[in-house]
Formats: C-alpha cells, sequence, structure tokens
C-alpha cells in the first residue's frame, strides 16, 4: 500500500513469478567486442530459471558492500585480466549462488566459489586481491563473515569469525596486507590477509587509515 499524507492510501500491484510457474523471466549474459562487433553469450544454465548478473561496484545501490539504494548500481569488472568476467548466478529458490568466472571470447564457465544453504541465500562483491585471491563475504557459518579463496576456488582461510555480523568491505591495503570491514558489534577491524600468520582483528581509527 502506497501511504501518503493526505488523501487515501493508494493500492499499487505488480506481478510476482511464483515457483512453478510456467511463465518465468529468464536471465542471459552476453559479452559484446566493440571493435570486432561480435557477440559471445556466457554459457551458463544450469538450473533451470535461475539468474544470472554481473556485480557491482561497492558503495553504489544495492545492499550489500556498505552500498547505498539511492545510488544507482554500477558493475564491476573484478579482474584485471581482460579475459575473465567474474559474475554470479542464483537458483531459483535461492538456496544456491556461485562465483563464476567466463572467458569473454569462447563463453567458457567456471565455479569459483559455491554457496549452498537451506535458506535464501544473500552475497557480495567479492573483492579480489593484487595475487588474484578473493575475499568473500558468506553467512555459510550461520554468521556473516569474510573468507579468503584462491582463484581456482580453494578457501585458504577465514579472515573473521565469531559470534557477530560483518556488514562488508570498506577497504584493503594490498601493500600491507589488510582487509578493512564494518560490523555493528565491532564499527572497523582489521584482518590480515597476506600471509599465514595468526588473524589480527582490532578495532581500528574510525578517521581509517589502512
Amino acid at each position: 500500500i502506497h501511504h501518503i499524507t493526505d488523501g487515501r492510501p493508494k493500492l499499487e500491484t505488480y506481478k510476482y513469478e511464483m515457483a512453478g510457474e510456467d511463465s518465468v523471466s529468464q536471465t542471459e549474459m552476453l559479452v559484446y567486442d566493440m571493435q570486432d562487433r561480435n557477440m559471445v553469450p556466457v554459457n551458463d544454465d544450469a538450473w533451470k530459471d535461475q539468474r544470472m548478473g554481473i556485480f557491482n561496484e561497492p558503495g553504489s545501490g544495492g545492499f550489500g558492500n556498505q552500498g547505498s539504494s539511492d545510488k544507482p548500481p554500477r558493475r564491476k569488472w573484478l579482474s584485471d585480466n581482460p579475459n575473465e568476467l567474474y559474475f554470479w548466478r542464483r537458483s531459483r529458490d535461492q538456496h544456491r549462488v556461485d562465483l563464476m568466472v567466463a572467458d569473454p571470447n569462447t563463453g567458457a564457465v567456471r565455479v569459483v566459489v559455491e554457496e549452498r544453504l537451506n535458506t535464501y541465500i544473500e552475497h557480495q562483491t567479492p573483492h579480489r586481491l593484487a595475487n588474484g585471491d578473493l575475499v568473500w563475504w558468506s553467512e555459510q557459518d550461520g554468521w556473516a563473515h569474510l573468507y579468503l579463496y584462491g582463484s581456482d576456488g580453494t578457501m585458504k582461510r577465514r579472515l573473521t569469525e565469531g559470534p557477530w555480523h560483518v556488514d562488508g568491505i570498506l577497504g584493503v591495503d594490498d601493500d600491507r596486507g589488510y582487509e578493512r570491514a564494518g560490523s555493528g558489534r565491532r564499527p572497523v577491524l582489521h584482518a590480515r590477509v597476506s600471509d599465514k600468520r595468526r588473524w589480527v582483528r582490532s578495532h581500528a581509527a574510525q578517521s581509517g587509515e589502512f
């Protein structure tokens, strides 16, 4: 119901595609070569009625990564390699989400990270480090935390842990090897990502040099 300060409330309706319906919107991804004027489809149709998309630039519209729904979303090409297009796919029941990478020249795809839960799964834009590793936000243990994955999809280690929720990634210092994240319980925290020493979490000044 759209409620306004004066006059009567106005009921607004919209079509929602219910599970099991025959007519469900389908998504596909196409890569267009501006120079050769050639279009290549991304070959990914693993799940019926799945959704696909390119990650948003952190801070732009939508949810997660400290974004604002008031700002228009900007899509982000995660990799420095023009032959790696990172994207996400989500099952119709929203219990499965995969982080994928496609070759824009051929459309071939591979799975990097798999998320499976018996409840609705949320995801955020991962951060790709200079060495190709990925910092991935996940609720896989029941709390929202950060995990470090190799470019081949191997989970190297957790970055944060505990009975509290990481809101999202605020920034990265690749030179010093720290990730900066926001949390309701710990407004700013640092996590070491660059080596195999024991993980460190600490409060940081809100001025936030990192």
